[in-house]
């Protein structure tokens, strides 16, 4: 998550690294609702046909490691990195049963600036955090940067076609309510939204060849979350071209 102020609450800057540490002990049980499980099942579908036995993943905006804990249990290695220090403290609680050298956690200023160094993943996964940056352009960068030779990206946007998105978009900005209790509080942190075209042509100026997608993000029946005039969330998987 980024660390740059992006809302006031109360005279004071409020970050999404701040908005998502107030959620931290909240955030596991939300895979346990029917929308989340689901976005999480159409995220890991992309995996199939991938080579993950042995392979190094990069989970940036690891949150308390949910999908970084389903990539191990695939045959994968993990380091997940977040902005909230309280996301890091769950994420390293929950893995407590794993073997540090299959899974860690780091807490880190920004995914925009990675500490690692250039070549160190297989693989990158980034789930639901490129609409809180100020400029999403340096953050794919940065994975480019880090991915090995047509290492693989797997990363979730909001769905601009989603017409669903829109009216949750409209009704956060008629709400005067910001704290987290408000369930479309985090509308007011997003910045970022993509059609599939627009976020084509983003990842290929960084560098990235789209693969294939998929769409989800809402709690209606399957046949209508994975319509793109629907699903609130486009879930992509991209190499790395060059």
């Amino acid at each position: 998550m980024p660390t740059e102020p992006i809302s006031r609450l109360g005279g004071a800057a409020v970050t999404a690294a701040d908005f998502h540490d107030d959620l931290a002990a909240k955030w596991e049980a939300k895979y346990r609702k029917r929308s989340f499980r689901i976005r999480a099942e159409c995220l890991l579908s992309l995996l199939k046909g991938l080579p993950l036995g042995g392979s190094s993943w990069l989970d940036a905006g690891c949150g308390t490691g949910y999908l970084a804990r389903e990539f191990v249990a695939r045959g994968c290695t993990v380091v997940g990195v977040d902005a909230a220090p309280a996301m890091i403290e769950m994420a390293r609680s929950l893995a407590s049963g794993l073997l540090p050298e299959s899974l860690r956690f780091e807490r880190i200023e920004t995914i925009e600036k990675l500490p690692m160094q250039g070549g160190s993943f297989d693989g990158v996964l980034c789930s639901s955090v490129l609409e809180y940056l100020d400029d999403p352009g340096k953050c794919l960068s940065e994975f480019h940067r880090v991915l090995r030779p047509e290492g693989w990206l797997i990363i979730s946007v909001p769905n601009q076609t989603s017409l669903l998105r829109r009216g949750l978009e409209l009704a956060a900005r008629c709400s005067g309510v910001l704290g987290s209790r408000d369930p479309l509080s985090y509308m007011k942190h997003s910045r970022n939204v993509y059609s599939l075209s627009s976020f084509g042509k983003l990842l290929g100026s960084q560098g990235f060849t789209l693969i294939r997608h998929n769409i989800a993000g809402s709690p209606l029946p399957m046949y209508l979350t994975r319509n793109k005039a629907v699903g609130t969330l486009m879930n992509v998987l991209a190499c790395r071209s060059r």
